[in-house]
C-alpha cells in the first residue's frame, strides 16, 4: 500500500499479488509504481473515473507485458476537495465507514479479471465527498 500527498488531493494504491499463480509480487510491485507515477507526473487526472480506468488498462498492458510479472489486483483512490474518485480491479477495495453507513465503493469490481492478465476489466467508483473513513484493503482484510 502506498499514500501520495500533495497540496490538492490524497492518492491512496493497494495491491496483492494473486496467490497460487507466480510472479504475482512482482506485478503487485509494478502496478503500484506505474500508479505513483501516473499520480507523480500528472500524467492522469486521477480525478476523473475515465482516466482512472484508462490508467488501469493501461497497467495491465505493462504488467502482462513484464516476463516475470504474473497478476495482481489493484484498487487506489484520489481524495481530493472535488470528492472521491478511483478504480480497481480484482478483489482489493475501498470502503467509506462511518456510524451510520458502510459504502463499498468497489463493490462492482470484476474480481476475476485481474491486472497482469491482459483482460482486466477496471471498474471505476466515485463520489461526491469524504464523510466517514476510508479504508483501503486486501480481500484478506474486506472479506
Amino acid at each position: 500500500m502506498v499514500v501520495l500527498r500533495d497540496d490538492r488531493r490524497v492518492v491512496v494504491v493497494v495491491a496483492d499479488g494473486a496467490g497460487g499463480l507466480p510472479g504475482g509480487g512482482e506485478a503487485a510491485d509494478i502496478a503500484v509504481a506505474a500508479v505513483r507515477e501516473a499520480a507523480g507526473r500528472g500524467h492522469a487526472d486521477l480525478t476523473d473515473p475515465r482516466s482512472c480506468t484508462a490508467l488501469l488498462r493501461t497497467v495491465d498492458e505493462l504488467v502482462e507485458a513484464d516476463r516475470k510479472a504474473g497478476e495482481t489486483t489493484l484498487a487506489f483512490v484520489t481524495v481530493s476537495t472535488t470528492g472521491i474518485v478511483g478504480a480497481s480491479c480484482g478483489d482489493s477495495g475501498v470502503v467509506v465507514v462511518a456510524a451510520d453507513f458502510v459504502d463499498e465503493l468497489t463493490r462492482n469490481q470484476r474480481r476475476k479479471l485481474r491486472i497482469g492478465s491482459g483482460r482486466a476489466v477496471p471498474v471505476p467508483f466515485s463520489r461526491p465527498h469524504l464523510d466517514g473513513v476510508l479504508v483501503a484493503a486486501t480481500y484478506g482484510l474486506l472479506n
